[in-house]
């Protein structure tokens, strides 16, 4: 663990205790292991196995938008998606997002930041998705009757997730917007010339450093706009834009399937659709939060707020929220290490190469 990922869960350490603690204060401890033992284990598999079947569509969506760069097989997509989610549930910084560009990059002769800005284009597509499936639950179900849940001296109701869910949509309005433009050749000429006009006019650089940003940093940067502005080059044609926005509405959808099961495994969750897609959703925007490893405590006060929004609360919510956690991460993290061993993944480049590598890519180019 390096000295950056330690500092990440120096503060995310906090804020995960801080959320778990607030989501099961209100759920005694014998409530919930009774609740435990009354569930239903059969439905667990479909519910591990749709959980798997939604990364075999997000492989799919991937290996959509990188074959504008470049043609590969299932396989080569997969397993470093696998090892990146993997590497994210229990290592601290998030270092799965870094980790799977580079292992893809390195291994398909691909440019790092081709790869990163696919990865990139992913994000933004799950989240106009999300926020289309929040606008749909809100337009078909009455949420004003939800009430006010109180979460640690805050009040959070379907108001508080209708505010986070409209500056959610005014940063995915900015996101795709820098990626129009980004397509677009004479803004990216633009852009350079701007780069270009800054280096050379700013006053008071020696001449020998100008010189050097002329002649090495600006060329590396107009080389890394163009390689970002290939890897979105993948949404140019509507049809596979398309076809991605499909898989993603997809992956969601899928997605939901295991919340649904686990409510007919458990008692006092009611198997409503419409409510899962919310919580599910809820659970998302939560663990965008930075957290200790594998979103612990982020992702129950998700599911219990958004369990909340709909009157189920205390050890039901509690429960019910320990085990979507349970269910849905270890299969990623037994799949994850399936593809490590693999592909001969090495654990230490985790948290020592990773940053060694992105800089040996960028001195390549």
């Amino acid at each position: 663990m390096n000295k950056t990922q330690r500092l990440g869960l120096f503060f995310a350490l906090p804020l995960s205790l801080g959320a778990l603690y607030l989501a099961f204060r209100h759920a005694p401890l014998g409530e919930v292991l009774t609740y435990f033992r009354n569930i239903a284990y059969v439905w667990i598999l479909p519910a591990v196995f749709f959980c798997v079947l939604g990364f075999v569509l997000r492989a799919w969506r991937w290996q959509s938008l990188l074959a504008h760069t470049r043609k590969v097989s299932f396989f080569p997509v997969f397993h470093p998606m696998m090892i990146g989610f993997m590497l994210n549930s229990i290592l601290p910084g998030r270092v799965g997002e870094i980790v799977r560009p580079v292992l893809f990059a390195k291994k398909e002769s691909v440019p790092f930041p081709t790869t990163l800005s696919t990865i990139a284009a992913e994000r933004v597509l799950d989240l106009v998705v999300l926020l289309t499936l929040l606008a749909f639950v809100f337009g078909f179900m009455d949420m004003g009757g939800a009430g006010v849940h109180d979460f640690g001296g805050y009040q959070l109701s379907s108001q508080t997730l209708l505010a986070i869910a409209g500056k959610m949509a005014w940063l995915c309005l900015i996101l795709v917007l820098l990626i129009a433009g980004l397509q677009m050749s004479i803004l990216r000429e633009a852009g350079k010339k701007m780069l270009r006009g800054l280096v050379y006019y700013f006053p008071g650089l020696p001449s020998s450093f100008r010189t050097f940003l002329l002649s090495r940093f600006v060329p590396m940067m107009e080389k890394i706009l163009d390689q970002v502005a290939s890897g979105f080059a993948g949404l140019r044609r509507p049809a596979r834009l398309f076809y991605c926005l499909f898989l993603s509405l997809a992956i969601w959808m899928m997605q939901v399937l295991p919340y649904w099961f686990l409510a007919k495994a458990s008692s006092g969750i009611p198997e409503n659709f419409l409510h899962l897609i919310a919580v599910m959703v809820i659970v998302n925007f939560f663990i965008a939060i930075p957290s200790v490893p594998g979103f612990w405590g982020i992702w129950e006060a998700g599911v219990v707020f958004g369990l909340a929004l709909f009157g189920i609360r205390g050890a039901d919510a509690a429960g019910y929220a320990l085990l979507s956690h349970v269910v849905l991460m270890f299969p990623v993290i037994f799949v994850g290490l399936g593809s490590a061993l693999l592909t001969g993944f090495q654990f230490s480049s985790a948290t020592s190469k990773v940053p060694d590598l992105q800089s040996e890519k960028i001195r390549d180019m």
